[in-house]
């Protein structure tokens, strides 16, 4: 719902060697051995029909590796737990406040 109403939220990934290598498509890796943690960007979700008719749900995110990585910098990874290198266990989300200060002072920081 945040990402819907107020864009992107910030999730820690633990990332495998499989995902450093990943080129495109949905990434799903279960069970993985994560090696490392970073903080990525989640954008947005998807659904992707299958051959077998079924929908695979899925995360968009982007990543702070260039462009090179992944698709153009972004990547999908499944949705489901255990396939997700534990997105979802750790995300955070902010709304910026640009509202006047009560009072006609000056921020501490601009005195």
């Amino acid at each position: 719902m945040e990402i819907s109403a107020n864009g992107p939220i910030a999730c820690e990934i633990s990332f495998t060697q499989g995902f450093r290598d990943y080129v495109g498509g949905i990434y799903d890796e279960e069970d993985p051995d994560p090696t490392e943690k970073e903080w990525v960007s989640i954008v947005g979700w998807g659904r992707e029909m299958e051959e077998n008719g079924t929908q695979k749900e899925f995360w968009i995110g982007r990543n702070s590796w260039g462009t090179f990585w992944g698709e153009e910098g972004f990547f999908r990874i499944n949705t489901a737990k255990g396939h997700d290198l534990n997105l979802t266990e750790r995300c955070m989300a902010a709304t910026p406040s640009f509202n006047k200060p009560l009072n006609d002072e000056k921020p501490t920081f601009l005195q």
